[in-house]
């Protein structure tokens, strides 16, 4: 069975246009990022736009149910309240 998506043209641009905004403020706070920790990142968007702000950086989506989908974000399975990465590598979390 195959499933057809249809989605609000008017929804899906201000939900991407949210996350263009959100995602430059926090990318000018650390201009020169070099490691990128999105918590709770799901499939990576989020982390995927932070990407290509940053494209030398290394970016980390963790997520309980990771669901890779974007190849410039490494896909971590791990809670937030326990994060398996050494404290204070990151630029941007």
């Amino acid at each position: 069975m195959e499933v057809e998506w249809k989605v609000d043209s008017i929804v899906h641009d201000e939900a991407w246009n949210r996350i263009r905004r959100i995602t430059d403020e926090v990318s000018a706070m650390a201009p020169k990022a070099s490691i990128i920790v999105d918590l709770g990142g799901g499939s990576g968007w989020f982390g995927m736009h932070l990407a290509q702000r940053h494209p030398g950086a290394k970016v980390i989506s963790v997520d309980l149910a990771p669901r890779p989908g974007e190849p410039k974000v490494t896909h971590l399975k791990a809670s937030v309240l326990n994060v398996p990465l050494d404290s204070g590598i990151a630029d941007i979390v």
